[in-house]
């Protein structure tokens, strides 16, 4: 009987076999992958209402390091805003909402107000509510009449057409441009205001008035402008301004509301 034996190259060769059907252990020492350790959300803090805004997200590891990750993105009120897993948030209606980015357990927060939309070129309608006066006016044919006579005879609603623009970061932030238009309230210059926390527009300032074959010699002082968008995109609302009529040593209190008020274009929303 003869026994067989396995060389030394054999043997090293069935040892590496069967060794290499086991995976190789991990040291004790072995570093683990960095790990998510916060998430930062990018973007404006307000909005236009049928805008469209990208937000992005900073993801910070636990060795210091950043990545772009994949997150989940939620709003608490879709009725204002919605958000989709790109980040793009549509601007819905005027309100607040919070925006949450989640990843891997950890998760940012973002409270982000969406603002009424008034920009754009408005055109329409206003009438004379009341009106207060002192002093007399001269008209355009060379009578002396009360201002508020003139006023309130006139047959019709007045034109009214102006410019609004909301822009920076601040949406809040309005400016009323009125250019030059004869027998009409529009007149030159620019009055300044704000979207208020329930979506209505307030306005204030001084404006050179173009009224009576566009007479330049009277400045309006407007205030108290309260106004607001209805279900059409309409503006709707009411305003009272004080008027002086120099050269003619007469001035008025008037207030005045809008009849229909619509924008004939609007200025671009998109960020």
């Amino acid at each position: 009987m003869h026994t067989l034996k396995l060389g030394p190259v054999l043997m090293s060769a069935a040892l590496v076999t069967a060794c290499g059907d086991k995976p190789n252990p991990v040291g004790p020492d072995s570093p683990l992958p960095p790990a998510v350790a916060s998430l930062v959300i990018n973007g404006p803090d307000y909005v236009l209402t049928h805008s469209t805004t990208a937000y992005t997200v900073n993801a910070t590891l636990s060795d210091g390091s950043t990545r772009t990750v994949t997150l989940s993105w939620s709003s608490s009120s879709v009725d204002v805003a919605t958000i989709d897993n790109a980040g793009r948030l549509d601007g819905r209606a005027h309100g607040s909402t919070t925006l949450t980015a989640a990843h891997d357990g950890r998760s940012a927060s973002k409270t982000v107000q969406v603002v009424n939309n008034y920009g754009g070129s408005w055109s329409g309608r206003y009438i004379y509510r009341a009106c207060r006066d002192s002093g007399i006016f001269r008209d355009g044919i060379g009578h002396d009449v009360p201002w508020c006579r003139y006023l309130l005879n006139r047959i019709g609603s007045e034109r009214f057409t102006f410019t609004l623009s909301q822009t920076g970061t601040n949406y809040r932030e309005v400016r009323a441009t009125f250019g030059p238009e004869c027998d009409s309230f529009t007149g030159s210059g620019t009055i300044f205001g704000v979207v208020t926390a329930d979506g209505r527009l307030n306005l204030e300032g001084t404006l050179k008035s173009l009224d009576w074959f566009c007479n330049p010699d009277m400045d309006v002082q407007v205030g108290g402008w309260d106004t607001n968008l209805d279900g059409a995109g309409n503006m709707i609302g009411r305003w009272a301004q004080n008027r002086t009529i120099f050269g003619q040593q007469g001035s008025a209190y008037e207030e005045v509301e809008l009849v229909t008020m619509s924008r004939s274009a609007t200025a671009s929303t998109s960020r």
